[in-house]
């Protein structure tokens, strides 16, 4: 392990390969198993790609998720965004049945066309079980480029999970720097979320999401649920990281009601304080 550590620290190229021997990947100490992924993590080409995605299914649950990391960080390496999930998409069709899902999964979460094109077919064609994993890797989907088909699948998902996985997951990329939706559009899909929402739980979610929609539209979305004693105080959060944004308490000069409003009734007291802030810039 010593060794080991040396050469990372050199960043070896040639230790990737010696790292992705699976009888290093399978090791039976977890510190070992650890510091290989690790090592591919940083150093890994897609030619190691192969050995790591094999040993994904008889790790240990808890360490799947950062051999999983390791793949998608392997796999953006390559220079070409649409076809970075190619790796992974040709390993596909020879895999144990086991790994499948974890193969889509991590589709998903490279993204890029040919990603998209390979998921689209999965959901079309496969068993139910390779159809749930195929939107559960839309779900993972590292940017708003699948939003239609997500919004397909919150609203007319088969299963409620698969329902409450899109919602989650339009309320994660719709509002990211990097969306293609402009902020009314923003606001519109987020609307349809909350109406399609079951639980409070994903509703608290879209009003907290929906902080990143700087719009006056997005304020009198938040304020509509200040009466709502299950949500008022994830609404009240909302409204007060809005406005932190001058231009938009300009444009909204009923904001700074909102802002006395919950000065004096929020049961929080770090919102109150934070409130009473932005009340002084009035």
């Amino acid at each position: 392990m010593l060794c080991m550590t040396a050469l990372s620290n050199r960043r070896a190229p040639a230790l990737a390969d010696f790292v992705a021997d699976p009888n290093l990947l399978s090791s039976p100490n977890p510190s070992i198993r650890k510091q290989s992924v690790g090592i591919l993590s940083r150093l890994g080409t897609p030619s190691q790609l192969t050995a790591l995605l094999k040993t994904l299914p008889t790790l240990p649950h808890e360490e799947r998720e950062n051999t999983s990391k390791a793949i998608v960080t392997i796999c953006q390496r390559i220079p070409d965004r649409d076809t970075q999930s190619a790796p992974v998409i040709a390993l596909f069709q020879d895999a144990d049945e086991n790994l499948r899902p974890y193969l889509l999964s991590i589709a998903g979460r490279i993204g890029g066309k040919d990603a998209e094109n390979f998921v689209s077919g999965m959901i079309t064609n496969a068993s139910e079980s390779e159809k749930d994993a195929a939107v559960t890797a839309l779900c993972n989907w590292p940017d708003s480029s699948v939003g239609s088909r997500l919004l397909a699948i919150a609203q007319f998902g088969e299963t409620e999970s698969q329902r409450i996985r899109a919602i989650r997951a339009l309320a994660r990329v719709v509002v990211l720097p990097s969306s293609h939706y402009t902020p009314d559009e923003q606001l519109s899909i987020m609307k349809r979320l909350m109406a399609w929402s079951s639980s409070q739980e994903e509703r608290k979610l879209v009003l907290d999401r929906v902080k990143s929609v700087t719009n006056p539209g997005t304020v009198e979305f938040l304020r509509s649920f200040l009466e709502d004693s299950e949500l008022q105080q994830q609404a009240e959060s909302s409204l007060v990281h809005l406005a932190r944004v001058r231009e938009l308490r300009r444009m909204v000069p009923s904001l700074r009601d909102d802002l006395v409003r919950i000065v004096k009734e929020s049961s929080n007291p770090d919102l109150r304080k934070r409130a009473q802030q932005f009340l002084q810039d009035y």
